[in-house]
């Protein structure tokens, strides 16, 4: 009789152990799908950043429409030859402004969904220096289209231009153009700094 107990408790400790050894087994299995699931956060998130010539598709965060954009070329500079920097800096005067830029970036929006769109109201824009949240409005003024429907299939293109300030101190390596700002489908453009 005292075999027949002893073997019991033994089996059920052997049962035990095995039970445990499973929820130690399922525990390190979430544990390594969590870090798994970091890991693909992290890496859309590197995804997200394009490089000038390059075309993303983007999804409206506030919206829900579905849009590409492209930014074709850029610009940073204190002498545009088709902007006037009085039109952004009052009294302009590289003595007095010597530290400030504009950056001039020529994007194209092609519209992919069914719906049509106004790119100044549904799409939220801002340049900041790389690494940075948010950033500074872009200024629409010299590309109407952006405050024009889009419809459909269509395509717009022009310049979006953004105050900048770069001291001789300063060492920034690039400025980010960002589409969706500070939303989880926010995409970010590379705007390498060309100032010396």
């Amino acid at each position: 009789m005292r075999n027949m107990f002893a073997i019991t408790i033994l089996s059920l400790l052997v049962i035990l152990g095995a039970c445990g050894d499973d929820s130690n087994n399922n525990n390190n299995q979430e544990v390594a799908n969590d870090n798994n699931n970091d890991n693909e956060s992290a890496n859309e998130t590197e995804d997200k950043i394009y490089q000038v010539g390059e075309t993303a598709t983007i999804t409206s965060r506030g919206y829900d429409f579905e849009y590409e954009a492209t930014v074709n070329e850029y610009e940073i500079t204190n002498e545009s030859d088709t902007y006037d920097m009085n039109d952004f800096y009052m009294n302009y005067d590289e003595n007095n402004y010597d530290d400030s830029y504009i950056v001039i970036s020529n994007v194209t929006i092609h519209n992919t969904s069914d719906e049509n769109f106004t790119p100044s109201e549904h799409i939220p824009m801002h340049v900041s220096e790389s690494g940075n949240d948010a950033g500074k409005d872009v200024i629409f003024d010299y590309f109407p289209e952006f405050d024009e429907n889009v419809a459909p299939g269509e395509s717009i293109t022009g310049d979006l231009i953004t105050h900048a300030e770069i001291g001789a101190e300063d060492d920034i390596e690039a400025f980010w153009l960002k589409f969706e700002t500070i939303t989880r489908n926010e995409t970010i453009w590379e705007l390498p700094n060309t100032v010396k």
